[in-house]
């Protein structure tokens, strides 16, 4: 039987204190910006920093942030590269699978808040992704429950939120297809599947033609 000294004990403790608290506040800057932009509450009611993880996400070079930042609509025809990370940037799905848990997936959901107009937001929410079960947040091996429609706005600046979810310890989703992207809602689906609030979230705009 293995024994822990009790200065590898208090190191330990120290450690997950600091994790705990870089966590919240990364959670506490990244809920200001949310919450500046109206993402919280348009689409998510706020972020659960238990589980300290981050969003990577790119579309080519461009990052994707809680920061927001407008993007040409021709770079988002296609959609983003996505990683999953702990807070210091490591990749989940590259480090050793002991060290994390098997059994933990993740559910990423990307919508309109502003469709069909952030003036007239009739359609709120449209649905433009859902991968679910990615293994260690690995969504290139998630099932694509709702395929990648690229942002189109008709009028206005539209913002376009990713919201990641943690799935319930050894469970898979079985998200059918909607019958309309229109209206769809971020927090009725957390609530639906028991997924509580996201882990992490971003979100970023795209502008109706001739508008700069």
């Amino acid at each position: 039987m293995r024994f822990i000294s009790a200065g590898l004990l208090v190191l330990l403790v120290a450690l997950s204190a600091s994790t705990a608290s870089l966590a919240t506040l990364i959670s506490q800057e990244q809920t200001e910006d949310l919450t500046a932009a109206k993402v919280i509450p348009d689409v998510i009611s706020g972020i659960d920093p238990a589980p300290g993880v981050a969003l990577k996400i790119q579309y080519g070079d461009t990052p994707i942030t809680t920061k927001g930042g407008r993007l040409p609509r021709p770079e988002t025809l296609n959609a983003p590269s996505v990683q999953v990370t702990d807070l210091v940037g490591n990749v989940l799905s590259k480090l050793d699978p002991l060290k994390l848990q098997a059994d933990t997936k993740y559910t990423l959901v990307l919508s309109d808040p502003d469709a069909p107009s952030p003036a007239m937001p009739t359609s709120r929410e449209f649905l433009h992704w859902i991968v679910t079960n990615a293994p260690f947040g690995d969504i290139t091996k998630g099932e694509v429950a709702v395929p990648y429609a690229p942002p189109s706005p008709p009028a206005g600046v539209h913002r376009y939120v990713f919201s990641l979810f943690q799935q319930p310890k050894g469970t898979n989703l079985n998200v059918p297809a909607p019958a309309s992207r229109a209206r769809f809602n971020t927090q009725k689906f957390s609530q639906l599947y028991d997924l509580g609030e996201p882990v992490a979230a971003a979100y970023f705009e795209v502008a109706a033609p001739g508008i700069e």
